[in-house]
């Protein structure tokens, strides 16, 4: 299993609620994407200075399915469109890709959010 994590850290002008709005659509864009096993995404719960504001992981059964999701057009929109814009620069973004022992795979895919739209995200905590 290939986990993607991303961390956001965004411009301070972008709003609570605007962040809100962003971890759901970042949490829907998992359902629109073939290869994407699972997928959890929330917001800092701490708010401590130099902390980024959200953290996606993003599972995958293998890296073919993580290179899918980088080239589709979905996930391009949705990080060209949204995310990007809402970030001073690229340096405000940390991502890393790393495999998980086929052992834990199934442990952690139970514990991630299952890849079906947001139902019920109300903005509290680190979701």
């Amino acid at each position: 299993m290939i986990v993607h994590c991303s961390l956001w850290k965004f411009k301070d002008q972008v709003s609570s609620t605007q962040i809100d709005d962003i971890v759901r659509g970042y949490r829907d864009l998992g359902a629109k994407i073939p290869g994407v096993r699972a997928i959890q995404v929330g917001r800092d719960c701490r708010g401590l200075a130099g902390n980024h504001d959200i953290a996606a992981l993003i599972f995958f059964d293998d890296i073919e399915g993580y290179q899918a999701y980088v080239d589709n057009q979905d996930h391009l929109d949705y990080a060209f469109g949204v995310l990007i814009p809402n970030i001073e620069g690229l340096d405000k973004r940390a991502a890393v890709q790393f495999e998980i022992p086929e052992e834990m795979a199934e442990l952690i895919s139970a514990m991630a959010m299952p890849k079906e739209p947001d139902r019920g995200y109300e903005g509290q905590g680190a979701g």
